[in-house]
């Protein structure tokens, strides 16, 4: 019984430590002017998603889609197309509108938006992937 017991954990562990390779690097900032107050999270935001390739091929992104995430705040997502190939090593940023509003009855003029949800869609050799997570925001100033 304990030799089952142990070569069903050592099955276990070898399977929960395999993952897919990564081939992108993803940060997320909201793209502000230069002396602009911060207003609350309803409103429209300029996203800067940046991509970064850490493989060794080639990367063509099809779509980066952005959607505010909170548990307060409602976005219509906001998906833009682009066929852009990123080199390996190379960094692209992505430029994307988002519109948000507040599901709660309270306005969202006193939170800020803190962070977003980002679907990127992106074909490696010949296959279509999809890459998505939660990223805080930091702010930019444009033209810097």
């Amino acid at each position: 019984m304990r030799h089952t017991t142990a070569a069903a954990f050592l099955l276990f562990a070898a399977c929960a430590s395999t993952t897919a390779p990564r081939f992108l690097s993803t940060r997320a900032s909201e793209v502000v002017a230069m002396g602009q107050r911060m207003g609350g999270a309803a409103g429209t935001h300029f996203i800067r998603v940046r991509i970064h390739n850490i493989s060794t091929e080639p990367v063509l992104i099809h779509s980066v889609r952005v959607e505010a995430s909170g548990s307060d705040l409602d976005s219509e997502p906001s998906s833009d197309v682009f066929d852009q190939t990123i080199n390996p090593g190379e960094t692209v940023p992505f430029d994307v509108v988002v519109t948000v509003t507040s599901r709660s009855r309270s306005p969202a003029l006193d939170q800020e938006l803190t962070s977003v949800s980002v679907t990127i869609g992106y074909v490696v050799g010949q296959q279509d992937l999809v890459d998505s997570g939660t990223y805080s925001l930091s702010r930019e100033i444009s033209g810097s």
